[in-house]
């Protein structure tokens, strides 16, 4: 969790005796897992005062590639496994171009980001949200 340059991220590392310390939408989280490595995901919901985080991520599984943990999904930890988070310290650019729609997708449906948008971070978290 010590790799991200200060420069641009916040380092946040989590105080379990404060339920009202939590991650902000679009925050990179760090999960603990039983594994030598620690798991990343993208926070797309948190709570003040619950002990659940809604989370986009992805190589869940052994890694291999093919099983259903290993594709993009949208998942829920308690705050017992988030060990901290970065957090911007200046906002990404509001615009971006991107050259092809991004497909988001769950076992809940689908959801497809265009190039359209002003804000694509938003419109991911939003789209992401719905499944």
């Amino acid at each position: 969790m010590n790799t991200f340059p200060s420069k641009y991220f916040e380092k946040n590392v989590n105080d379990f005796s404060n339920p009202d310390q939590v991650p902000a939408v679009g925050d990179i989280i760090f999960i603990k897992t039983p594994y030598i490595y620690d798991h990343v995901a993208i926070v797309l919901d948190a709570p003040v005062g619950q002990n659940y985080i809604r989370v986009l991520e992805q190589n869940v599984g052994n890694g291999d590639g093919r099983g259903y943990d290993d594709r993009v999904k949208i998942s829920t930890y308690d705050y017992s496994k988030v060990l901290g988070w970065y957090h911007y310290k200046t906002p990404p650019a509001t615009t971006v171009a991107i050259p092809h729609p991004v497909s988001l997708s769950s076992r809940r449906g689908k959801a497809t980001v265009t190039n359209e948008s002003k804000n694509i971070q938003d419109e991911i978290v939003e789209k992401a949200k719905k499944l």
